[in-house]
């Protein structure tokens, strides 16, 4: 092959691929995959967790959210904002859960329902006392990592009530990830490869097209969501009881919230349990059930609940509390 045929090859390689990465934007196929480096690691945890970084200021997370975090890394209405001591007449409540909680898709910070539930609770309140909701929410947790950052995290804010926020997906504890060094997540989706070149992948996050490539030939694939596995369920249930455990130790009111995931009625054994082992819990799971598929979701390619769902969960969580504990 002669020196020009090679170049005109080369050359056309590149056309077609700059006018593939050019359709796919226009599509916004691989708008809900970027986002900002946002991600990394709390060193006081064995093994690390995966947190937010802290002082974020209208940073892009996934499916086009925009958030803040405050100085601790939660997701805020503040940027930057300061945790300091806790005030007489104040109740602190702190929440643990995964990417339902931290608002995945949800655009505006105030309609997260930890934002939401704060508000709630604040105007149903005498005026002689102040509610203060921290979301301690990460995409991906599962209830290994919920209890680990009760145990790591969420005591230094000396909470006088704490909250496990979960789905059954949650039950999976390899579904965590880890952070590379770019502050990036490194997901299960290429097999772990991405993983081990962090450089790679920090330059193909650049390419639309990338994500699109991933998905038809690489990505593997996922199990139905919010389906009832009993192995998973057996492995886990132990940290739903440490949770408690923690809570009941430090004499702090504790509750858990089974939330919903749209198409699935799988939880029903997990309540169950729940309800013969004593625990305090909250059942959401058939909150789907009042919304067409539509409504529910944040995003027209995701299913996360949306600003609607959000505010529900919140009141429903608002009422829960007050009569629970006398609040």
């Amino acid at each position: 092959m002669s020196y020009k045929s090679i170049l005109f090859t080369f050359v056309t390689i590149l056309l077609t691929l700059a006018l593939l990465e050019g359709m796919v934007r226009i599509w916004g196929y691989s708008d809900r995959y970027i986002y900002d480096p946002i991600y990394t690691s709390d060193d006081k945890c064995d093994p690390p967790l995966v947190v937010h970084k802290p002082n974020l200021k209208n940073a892009l997370a996934r499916d086009n959210t925009i958030i803040n975090t405050d100085a601790m890394g939660l997701r805020s209405l503040v940027p930057g904002r300061v945790i300091g001591e806790k005030r007489p007449n104040t109740i602190r409540i702190a929440i643990a859960g995964d990417s339902v909680t931290f608002g995945h898709g949800v655009r505006n910070n105030s309609d997260v329902y930890s934002n939401v539930l704060e508000n709630f609770l604040n105007s149903a309140s005498d005026g002689k006392t102040t509610y203060e909701v921290y979301n301690f929410g990460v995409s991906a947790y599962s209830l290994a990592e919920m209890t680990a950052s009760l145990r790591c995290r969420m005591l230094d804010l000396k909470p006088d009530i704490v909250v496990c926020a979960f789905i059954m997906d949650d039950f999976d504890p390899g579904r965590m990830v880890t952070v590379d060094e770019y502050g990036y997540t490194n997901d299960r989706s290429l097999g772990g490869t991405a993983g081990r070149f962090p450089a790679l992948k920090s330059f193909l996050r650049h390419f639309h097209l990338t994500y699109l490539i991933r998905d038809a030939f690489f990505a593997p694939k996922q199990p139905e969501s919010g389906a009832y596995d009993e192995a998973l369920v057996s492995q886990s249930y132990p940290y739903l009881q440490e949770f408690r455990k923690i809570a009941s130790e430090k004499d702090i009111k504790y509750f858990f919230i089974v939330l919903p995931t749209y198409g699935s009625e799988s939880s029903s054994k997990v309540i169950e349990k729940l309800g013969r082992d004593g625990f305090n819990f909250l059942d959401l799971s058939t909150l789907w059930t009042e919304y067409n598929f539509e409504t529910f979701r944040a995003d027209k390619h995701d299913a996360h609940p949306s600003a609607a769902v959000h505010k529900q969960i919140a009141e429903r969580a608002g009422w829960y509390i007050k009569i629970k504990f006398g609040l």
